[in-house]
């Protein structure tokens, strides 16, 4: 269908890095989608919304993930409506309005568990970790990624694991406590190591670097950046 062929281009266009094209070919394709296809038009507009918000174009976003949300709502699509809340949430968090942002987050923590969606849960638990260190509530920030770390764990989601090592290293930074925040870049590291995720690797390493660089020891501090 004529549909399908716009929603294929989008994707190719996605896989280059041509957000803004993708997102035209997704509306066009959620455009001429026939009566009786509501939950393909919300992907279609939901997909939209996430390659505007890869070229921060927040106001159309939110616009798109407001009109799929609310036919995921109608459908009663709950995983989906989740997904959709995270996102949104994730747009306030852009704009630092945390109270808002929180809201949708917590809607979509709700929902996740409620519907035993374990990685959807993983995922709303560590945004809204990072809502709380906006907030300078380091501790709560804390105890939001341990909880998102257990369930990583108990996916072997390896990626995710060493993700939120990294994040809870840099609260333990910002708490002045350089031997735990050092300890959990370690795991991270290895993690990273371990997965091939070189992209990983390389940002545990930075955080690691300025550990030292902050203790003046710049030898080592250097060491971990020429790694």
């Amino acid at each position: 269908s004529a549909a399908k062929t716009r929603a294929d281009n989008a994707q190719l266009q996605s896989i280059r890095l041509r957000y803004k094209k993708a997102a035209d070919y997704f509306l066009q394709a959620a455009q001429i989608l026939p009566e009786g296809h509501e939950e393909k038009r919300a992907i279609c507009l939901s997909a939209a919304g996430e390659n505007l918000y890869c070229i921060s174009k927040y106001t159309e976003v939110l616009s798109l993930f407001e009109e799929s949300l609310t036919i995921y709502r109608r459908t009663g699509d709950l995983k989906e409506v989740s997904r959709v809340l995270d996102n949104i949430g994730l747009i306030y968090d852009a704009w630092n309005n945390y109270t808002t942002a929180l809201t949708y987050l917590e809607e979509s923590l709700a929902i996740r568990k409620k519907i035993g969606d374990k990685s959807g849960e993983g995922k709303s638990l560590s945004n809204i970790s990072q809502i709380y260190k906006a907030y300078g509530d380091y501790i709560t920030a804390l105890t939001y990624l341990e909880q998102s770390l257990s369930i990583r764990q108990e996916l072997n989601d390896k990626y995710g694991e060493g993700s939120i090592l990294n994040n809870m290293g840099s609260i333990y930074v910002e708490l002045r406590q350089d031997e735990k925040a050092l300890s959990v870049f370690e795991k991270g590291l290895k993690i990273f190591c371990e997965i091939g995720d070189k992209i990983g690797e390389a940002a545990i390493l930075c955080n690691i670097s300025r550990v030292f660089k902050v203790r003046k020891d710049y030898t080592k501090a250097l060491a971990y950046l020429e790694r």
